[in-house]
């Protein structure tokens, strides 16, 4: 799977004005809100001095793969920590590293969720929140901090865990999906074009931004010029891209499948054939 971009926007201080925050600020607290709600502290990267302030998350591997039917759902060792007070970063790492070294002898590591109940924790071991302690690991200490930890279980953590996501706070990407998205729907070959295209340039190393090269988007952007100038798709007019979420209130996504399934094998046949021709027209078209 691809990486996700998110973004979180206020659609009344949108159309107010108001809209986006300052962003640095906002980096800085959606990320705390993130590690509160389970994210892995190392895992998530605030990016707040970038021309863009964003936050990356980049997934967590598998930590044990059973077979279920025909499919594999991944299951974390997760292990939850009480705190005795406030972590610094340093506190931070050193904590999650001891935990994962601990728990994952194995050789599997293991996915933490911190708890952010205010406790007391003595030199005897002992859980003062109510709670028998009988059951409890030993604490892991560092040169600020202590913290208890709960037992090892099994359990399915959230799917997004596993998922590389950058989340920002600007509605203009949203606006610019929702442009794309009119031009790839108005063909039925131009969206599979386009997957066919990025697996293409990611795999001959066209699409490798890191060394000066292209990005996914700087391909679909030649894709929808392509389509544009050989009129296999209508030029649509940015300005009638609404500049207002206000009205967006399906928050479902609507799956559309990539290939009608209602098409017979005949008119399959003939898709295929028109994509092959596409595809081979834009390199032709991008080398004369």
């Amino acid at each position: 799977m691809a990486d996700i971009d998110f973004a979180v926007v206020d659609v009344e201080a949108l159309d107010a004005g108001n809209w986006p925050p300052l962003e640095k600020n906002a980096v800085r607290s959606i990320t705390e809100l993130l590690r509160r709600a389970g994210f892995s502290f190392v895992n998530l990267e605030p990016i707040s001095h970038a021309r863009v302030p964003i936050i990356k998350h980049h997934a967590s591997s598998p930590i044990l793969t059973v077979a279920r039917k025909d499919a594999e759902d991944i299951v974390a060792r997760s292990v939850r920590f009480v705190l005795n007070a406030p972590a610094s970063r340093e506190d931070r790492v050193m904590l999650e590293g001891s935990v994962r070294d601990a728990v994952g002898a194995n050789g599997c590591a293991a996915g933490v969720v911190e708890s952010h109940r205010r406790c007391d924790v003595n030199d005897t071991g002992e859980y003062n929140n109510g709670d028998s302690s009988s059951d409890m690991f030993p604490a892991f200490v560092t040169p600020t901090l202590r913290a208890k930890v709960q037992p090892v279980h099994d359990e399915c953590r959230p799917e997004l865990y596993n998922v590389d996501f950058d989340l920002s706070f600007r509605a203009f990407g949203i606006r610019n999906s929702n442009l794309l998205r009119q031009y790839l729907m108005s063909h039925p070959c131009a969206r599979p074009g386009a997957i066919v295209l990025k697996d293409w340039s990611k795999t001959s190393g066209v699409n490798n931004s890191v060394n000066g090269y292209f990005t996914s988007y700087a391909v679909n952007i030649m894709w929808i010029y392509y389509l544009i100038q050989k009129k296999y798709v209508p030029y649509v007019d940015p300005l009638d891209i609404p500049a207002s979420l206000m009205n967006e209130t399906n928050f479902d996504p609507k799956y559309i499948p990539m290939v009608d399934p209602t098409l017979t094998q005949e008119e399959l046949d003939v898709l295929y054939q028109n994509a092959g021709n596409m595809l081979v027209g834009f390199f032709l078209f991008l080398l004369l």
